[in-house]
C-alpha cells in the first residue's frame, strides 16, 4: 500500500467517535466503509505475519492523519445473517492504535477478494463462494456494523485452521468481467498464478465485440470517375468563424470531378445555399458543361435543394441533374470538395502570412484571399 493512500471517511464527526455507545459498548464491532481502501483496527489482537515497510500514514477525508504501526493478516471469527460463525482471514489489516473505530473496507474485498457486496434492506452482505460476512445498519449512527471478532493464534495455522477469504474456483465468465475483458490466455494465466481454478468455457462476449467493432474500409479508388470535364459537380458549405469585409460567413464550393476546377461563392446565411447553387448550376450550363451528376452530403439544406429542383417550374434546364447523396457520416465520399476546403483554408493563410496583414484585418480579408 502506499503511503499515500486514502481511507475516505464523510463525516468522522461525534457520532462515529462515539461509536462504542451506539453499538452497545461492543468492542468486537467494526464499520463497513466502501468509500475506504484499506482495513484499520486499533486492536492488534489476532494480526499475524506483521510486517512494515515504513511508517505509513492513514489519510481521513477531513484531513487529518494517524500513524500506521504495521500491516498484517488478522484471523478472526465472523457471523452471517443467521449468526452462525466461521473462521476466516482478513488480508492486508492496517494496525492504527489511535484510531478511534475498527474500520471494513469494502472497496479492498470486492477488488482484491473478489467479493460482491450485497444490499438487502438496509444492511449490506459481502459474499463469495465460501464465506458471508453481515452488516446491520445501526439506527441511532446510520453506519454499517459488523461482529469481527479476533482470535490468537500464529501464522502457521493460517493455512491449516482457518479459511481464507479468497475464492478458489470462479466461471471464467465472472473473471473475464472482473478482470476488464482480458483475452482467453491472459484470464488463464492471471488465475493460475493467483491459484484459482476457473469453471466453464469463455462465451464470445458482445461486449467486447461491440468495442472492438470497426467502420468497413471505403474503396480508394473511384470505378465510375467521371472523364468528362464538368459532367459531376462535387459541392459542399463551409462555415467560418469570423466575418469577411462583405458580412459573409459561409463559404459554397463546387469541384468538378475531371479537372478539379473550383467555383466558390460566399453567403451570409446557410439558407442562402439553394439560390446560389441553382445559380450556379445555370452559369454552368450557359457555360455548355452540362453537369449530369451533383454529389453533396444529406445534410438539411442539401435535401432541400432536390426538393426544390423537382417542384419549382423554373428549373427546367436543371431539373435533370442526378443528385448523389453521400452515405451519413461518410464524409469520404465527398472528399474531393472537403479536401478541397482544406487546400484552400491554406491558401488563404500563406496570402494573408506574405503580405504581413495585421492582426485586425487577418479574419476580415479571408473572402478576398
Amino acid at each position: 500500500m502506499k503511503s499515500d493512500d486514502l481511507f475516505n471517511i464523510k463525516d468522522r464527526d461525534k457520532s462515529i467517535n462515539n461509536c462504542s455507545e451506539c453499538f452497545n459498548k461492543t468492542h468486537n464491532s467494526w464499520i463497513s466503509d466502501t468509500g475506504a481502501s484499506i482495513h484499520v483496527t486499533n486492536d492488534e489482537t489476532g494480526i499475524v505475519n506483521k510486517h512494515t515497510f515504513r511508517k505509513d500514514h492513514l489519510k481521513y477525508a477531513n484531513k487529518n492523519t494517524d500513524i500506521i504501526e504495521f500491516y498484517g493478516d488478522l484471523l478472526c471469527r465472523v457471523f452471517d445473517s443467521n449468526y452462525n460463525s466461521i473462521n476466516v482471514i482478513i488480508r492486508n489489516v492496517s494496525y492504527v492504535p489511535t484510531c478511534d473505530n475498527k474500520l471494513f473496507s469494502g472497496t479492498q474485498v470486492c477488488n482484491n477478494d473478489f467479493m460482491k457486496g450485497i444490499i438487502t434492506g438496509t444492511n449490506m452482505i459481502y459474499t463469495n463462494d465460501d464465506i458471508s460476512l453481515y452488516f446491520q445498519r445501526n439506527c441511532e449512527s446510520n453506519l454499517l456494523v459488523g461482529h469481527i471478532e479476533p482470535i490468537k493464534g500464529n501464522g502457521k495455522q493460517l493455512n491449516r485452521n482457518y479459511s481464507v477469504n479468497k475464492i478458489n474456483k470462479i466461471n471464467i465468465n465472472t473473471f473475464h468481467d472482473i478482470l476488464g475483458h482480458p483475452n482467453e490466455k491472459v484470464l488463464r494465466n492471471t488465475a493460475k498464478i493467483l491459484g484459482i481454478k476457473t469453471e466453464g468455457d469463455l462465451e464470445v462476449c458482445d461486449s467486447c465485440s461491440f468495442s472492438k467493432a470497426r467502420r468497413k474500409d471505403l474503396n480508394k479508388i473511384n470505378t465510375h470517375k467521371s472523364n468528362i470535364p464538368g459532367e459531376r459537380l462535387y459541392a459542399d458549405i463551409s462555415y467560418v468563424n469570423s466575418l469577411s469585409l462583405g458580412k459573409k460567413r459561409f463559404w459554397i464550393l463546387f469541384v468538378d470531378e475531371y479537372s478539379r476546377f473550383k467555383w466558390s461563392d460566399f453567403v451570409e446565411r446557410k439558407s442562402d445555399f439553394i439560390s446560389t447553387a441553382v445559380s450556379r448550376l445555370r452559369e454552368l450550363i450557359y457555360m455548355k458543361l452540362n453537369p449530369k451528376y451533383l454529389r453533396i452530403d444529406n445534410s438539411g439544406e442539401n435535401i432541400k435543394l432536390k426538393s426544390y429542383l423537382i417542384n419549382n417550374i423554373n428549373c427546367h434546364s436543371i431539373r435533370n441533374i442526378n443528385i448523389e447523396f453521400t452515405a451519413p457520416h461518410t464524409p469520404q465520399q465527398n472528399g474531393v470538395v472537403e479536401r478541397s476546403f482544406s487546400f484552400l483554408y491554406d491558401k488563404v493563410r500563406e496570402i494573408i502570412n506574405r503580405d504581413c496583414f495585421p492582426l485586425n484585418l487577418r479574419e476580415l480579408f479571408w473572402e478576398e484571399c
